[in-house]
């Protein structure tokens, strides 16, 4: 089944960017999966939960890889790499997140 997908321009960059606009069940499930690997029980009788920092970082990088589904820079057309992302400004990386997690709060509503 093919996705619906919207186009944004990166402020700094002006890359264009394809992202899907919804998450499928799978992705979703996908995502959480890599958060609920970072917990960890710290003391079992008060029940006392910690959380891996890090995950949240995979989990990041993860709805990248799902979300995007094209980049546009000036001609050139390429897929979404790790790299590419590490190397965007920061203004890019955040405006580019925060759009991508509007996807999570579609699902809220």
């Amino acid at each position: 089944m093919e996705r619906e997908t919207k186009k944004i321009i990166l402020p700094l960059s002006k890359c264009e960017v394809e992202i899907i606009t919804f998450l499928n069940w799978g992705e979703k499930e996908k995502i959480q999966d890599i958060i609920m690997s970072g917990a960890k029980i710290e003391d079992a009788q008060t029940g006392k939960v910690g959380l891996d920092a890090g995950v949240m970082l995979k989990s990041k990088y993860a709805l990248l890889e799902v979300a995007i589904k094209n980049i546009k820079c000036g001609e050139e057309v390429k897929s979404y790499s790790k790299d590419w992302i590490d190397n965007l400004r920061i203004e890019d990386g955040d405006f580019l997140n925060e759009e991508l997690e509007k996807l999570n709060e579609l699902k809220k509503k």
